[in-house]
């Protein structure tokens, strides 16, 4: 779970979805929880194609029960029955806006009321109103927004590209607007129907005897449907290409995309959307969009194949199971317990881009602009800005070599990022640094040596010796240094942008430095903590109980960012995290580790007993595994040692 700045995806938390929707060149999914979630085109407003706001979702959206996903704007129903939209079509421009797709669609007709059922198409929306009316809005063009007067009563409602349609009470279809290529003449065989949906420019409808009926353009096979496809359970139209899924849950598509060509072929429309990948599983639902398709699975996770030129594809990250997490400038890394890497966020230095063959690691931190990772085998492996080194800091301003590891390092136990530095603790427990080392952050006190932590800070860095001792060194501008004389000995350190954190021998946490935005002021009832963040101007520590705590900067949320411009939700917990194990703090975000509850130790499975289904989950884990909760013996393996500790501490828990 994420939360803070996430201008770049760095905060994104993607739990258990129950719906999506794919649009123009965006998708959008609704978790289990009833909040909405979108990527691809739109995560900005620039006022042109693409960037027109769509996949921007607002923090007072709140729970919603129904999404869809237009060309270019997206709605969503919320919990209440209200209808929301954003992206183009904010306002009305008889020439379509600067971006050619101001419509209106966006804007909600004030008189609308609750309703149960939402639609976006190309440039003009829909909903279907609690008494059971269609309502449209947006671009009339086509006549996709002139609902027929004889229409009455309708249970379901469907938006094409410049064509509208609805399933009546009595179960029949009927659909008006752009008829061009026959999308809106309604097959007299048809019959009744439990389905509809829309594409481009054609039509699919799913019968009520489960079979699936196409019509309209056919340039690319889109209607065509497959001889030996059967009855289907749901069906999806996307811009060129029809998708169903039938009724056990597998997907079959047909139409543009069956095959994959670089240059988009000479349609250019080939981007594999209609390749179904052979290793998918049953699926809950499908929906396509203009080049896309995306599945949900049974068990609740999201598979997307096709065009991913907007990164329309590539679903949020949603790690699983993590073992330890970090948190950079405007990216964040975690390690997985099966010892992989993963980063997601702002990736233009290529910090977000995990080398294909890094391997199992024990460790991975996230800095300013670059992502370090301690293998298994003690090498340390870096990616990102400072790939390499000059003097002035490179055409990006941050090529101070951060990533160029020393080929005399050896082997190492422990890794840090800073703002444009690594730091590292080699075998022999002394410290190593290098990268911009212009206020001496990278000349480690020749006296420092036993080391047993590190932090890495934008301009500072600091140490943690064994027994306790704490060492700064590097920029002191604000005195983040320092170390307070009285601070005693601690049991772990942290570094932000321009303060230190450390933990006490007692749990009690300290703080010196920059001190502005209050984030070296510990908060007084904060009590006994077990692990500490200093994120860019904001601190984050975990109590004992598992509860997560936040201060300085980012105790409000404000659009603009705020009059320092550092307001952006950092220090506000969500409400539902819960207790965690594990914390990090970026530049303006931060990110936890959920608790995964164990009643004792050597109840892996949670059954309140220490028995042969423990023995069971260690066997299925069995190998290396960083973090485990199966690793009782933390040794990185999941093995015979862990199986004798179960076996001594059998019985019920306490």
């Amino acid at each position: 779970m994420g939360w803070g700045y996430n201008n770049y995806g760095q905060a994104i938390t993607l739990g258990a979805c129950s719906k999506i929707s794919s649009g123009g060149q965006h998708t959008v999914a609704l978790q289990s929880d009833g909040a909405v979630v979108a990527w691809g085109a739109g995560r900005t407003n620039t006022g042109t194609w693409p960037e027109l706001g769509q996949a921007m979702i607002a923090s007072t959206l709140g729970t919603c029960t129904q999404i869809s996903a237009g060309y270019a704007h997206t709605m969503a129903l919320q919990t209440g029955g209200i209808v929301v939209a954003w992206g183009a079509g904010t306002t009305t421009q008889t020439s379509g806006g600067t971006s050619g797709l101001e419509f209106g669609q966006s804007i909600v007709p004030a008189t609308l009321g609750t309703c149960t059922q939402i639609a976006a198409g190309g440039a003009h929306s829909m909903a279907l109103k609690s008494n059971a009316t269609v309502v449209a809005w947006g671009n009339n063009g086509n006549g996709q927004c002139t609902v027929p007067a004889t229409l009455g009563t309708c249970t379901k409602i469907a938006a094409g590209l410049y064509h509208s349609a609805a399933i009546q009470n009595n179960s029949l279809v009927v659909a008006w607007g752009n008829n061009a290529n026959g999308q809106c003449t309604v097959p007299a065989t048809l019959g009744t129907c439990t389905q509809i949906a829309l594409g481009a420019y054609h039509s699919v409808a799913l019968k009520s005897t489960g079979i699936v009926v196409c019509w309209g353009y056919n340039a690319n096979g889109q209607t065509t449907v497959p001889a030996s496809l059967g009855t289907c359970a749901q069906i999806t139209a996307g811009g060129y290409h029809t998708v169903a899924m039938k009724s056990e849950g597998s997907i079959v598509a047909w139409g543009a995309g069956k095959t994959v060509l670089t240059n988009g072929g000479t349609t250019a429309l080939e981007y594999g959307q209609s390749i179904v990948p052979s290793t998918i599983g049953a699926c809950l639902q499908i929906t396509a969009g203009y080049y896309d398709t995306v599945a949900l699975k049974t068990n609740a996770t999201l598979l997307a194949w096709g065009n991913n030129d907007y990164a329309q594809i590539t679903i949020p990250l949603n790690p699983g199971l993590c073992a330890t997490i970090s948190a950079g400038g405007y990216h964040t890394a975690a390690l997985t317990q099966n010892a992989t890497v993963l980063t997601w966020g702002y990736n233009f230095y290529g910090q977000s881009s995990v080398p294909a063959n890094l391997g199992a690691c024990v460790q991975v931190k996230a800095g300013f602009a670059h992502t370090v990772a301690l293998k298994i085998n003690g090498s340390i492996a870096a990616w990102g800005a400072g790939v390499t080194s000059q003097t002035n800091g490179g055409s990006t301003g941050l090529e101070y070599g951060q990533c160029i590891v020393p080929v005399n390092l050896g082997t190492c136990t422990q890794i840090a990022a800073g703002g444009s530095h690594t730091l590292a603790i080699k075998s022999n427990s002394t410290v190593a640094a290098w990268g911009n080392n212009s206020n001496g952050q990278c000349t480690v006190p020749s006296t420092l040596g036993n080391c047993t932590d590190i932090a890495a800070g934008l301009y500072h860095s600091v140490a943690l010796q064994r027994g306790g001792t704490v060492v700064a060194w590097g920029n002191n501008s604000n005195g983040q240094s320092t170390v307070p004389a009285n601070i005693g000995t601690c049991t772990q350190i942290s570094a932000g942008a321009y303060h230190c954190l450390a933990i006490k021998t007692n749990g009690n946490v300290v703080g010196w430095g920059y001190n502005a935005n209050g984030q070296t002021t510990i908060p007084a009832n904060l009590g006994v903590c077990g692990q500490i963040a200093a994120g860019g101007y904001h601190s984050v520590a975990v109590q004992d109980n598992g509860t997560v705590v936040a201060w300085g900067a980012g105790k409000t949320v404000q659009v603009n960012g705020g009059t320092t411009n550092l307001e952006l939700g950092q220090s506000l917990p969500p409400t539902l995290l819960g207790t965690c194990t594990n914390i990090a703090a970026g530049y303006g975000h931060t990110v936890a580790i959920r608790t995964a509850a164990v009643p004792c130790f050597g109840d892996i499975d949670g059954s309140g007993e220490v028995d042969t289904g423990d023995v069971a989950v260690i066997l299925l884990d069995y190998g290396l595994c960083v973090g485990c909760p199966s690793d009782l013996d933390d040794s990185n393996m999941v093995d015979s040692g862990d199986i004798s500790l179960v076996l001594l501490n059998s019985g019920p828990c306490p």
